[in-house]
């Protein structure tokens, strides 16, 4: 459904007392989305993985999607393969559109 297309991934609240709010916007790469099971995999294209918390909530911009939608959820996993930088996002908050003009 979405697998290709770019999205923007930035944080949306720590969830450790003391985190900072990073407001960084990272571009990914749609790997592939299970709706289902509701996961889905990126491979960052900019950023530093470290730096992607597992303890903070995410929202998931589809970039090119044509009407403009997101989701919001955990990083469960963050490793580097063959790939590149992988991330496994768990949404918490299904995909909805984003209705601002």
């Amino acid at each position: 459904m979405f697998e290709g297309n770019t999205a923007n991934l930035q944080m949306l609240n720590p969830l450790i007392v003391d985190a900072k709010l990073e407001k960084t916007v990272y571009r990914c790469k749609v790997l592939k989305y299970e709706e289902g099971s509701e996961e889905i995999y990126l491979s960052l294209e900019n950023g530093v993985l470290q730096n992607i918390l597992l303890d903070a909530v995410y929202e998931c911009r589809i970039a090119a999607h044509p009407e403009g939608v997101a989701c919001k959820g955990i990083i469960k996993e963050r490793c580097l393969n063959e790939q590149g930088s992988i991330l496994h996002l768990k949404i918490e908050a299904g995909f909805y559109e984003i209705n601002i003009k």
